[in-house]
């Protein structure tokens, strides 16, 4: 099976797949945190927000309707007139922060990072739990954030 030529061996999978999802292996650490009332232990693991970060721009699975900008143009400053929320540029909080941070002149371009916490139990009884925290970015739609593929995970906490 091995000397088949179109056999792919684990390392040889995972080097392509690391490749095609611009996915570092190197990416994550594990930090061992001590606990505040309890004072245990315990190892956590943390993806580096830079390598996740690139990973979710360059994801190859990402089509043009996934972005989430006026006129279809990352520059193109909200509308005067806003009627209609419809997605997380159109609320008040977005369009104030676009309108304190971002100097058109500088071309530049307001990235919401929104974060998601979801916790699961790994045990019969609930005993083990584990959270990961999960993060992607404002300039996708609503549709499209909820593809899985456009979350990205930052670490887990037991």
């Amino acid at each position: 099976l091995g000397s088949h030529a179109q056999y792919l061996s684990r390392p040889r999978l995972l080097k392509m797949l690391y490749e095609r999802y611009n996915v570092h292996p190197d990416g994550y650490k594990i930090d061992v945190m001590v606990l505040p009332y309890t004072n245990a232990r315990v190892n956590v693991v943390v993806n580096d927000f830079a390598v996740e970060l690139k990973s979710l721009l360059t994801d190859p699975r990402l089509c043009d309707d996934d972005y989430l900008f006026f006129n279809d143009d990352p520059l193109s400053p909200p509308p005067d007139n806003v009627d209609i929320i419809s997605d997380i540029n159109t609320g008040e909080a977005y369009l104030k922060t676009y309108e304190c941070l971002i100097d058109q002149s500088r071309r530049q371009v307001l990235l919401p990072v929104i974060f998601y916490i979801d916790a699961a139990t790994t045990s019969q009884f609930s005993s083990l739990p584990v959270t990961a925290l999960k993060f992607t970015l404002g300039i996708f739609t609503k549709h499209a954030r909820r593809k899985s593929y456009l979350w990205r995970t930052l670490g887990y906490v037991p």
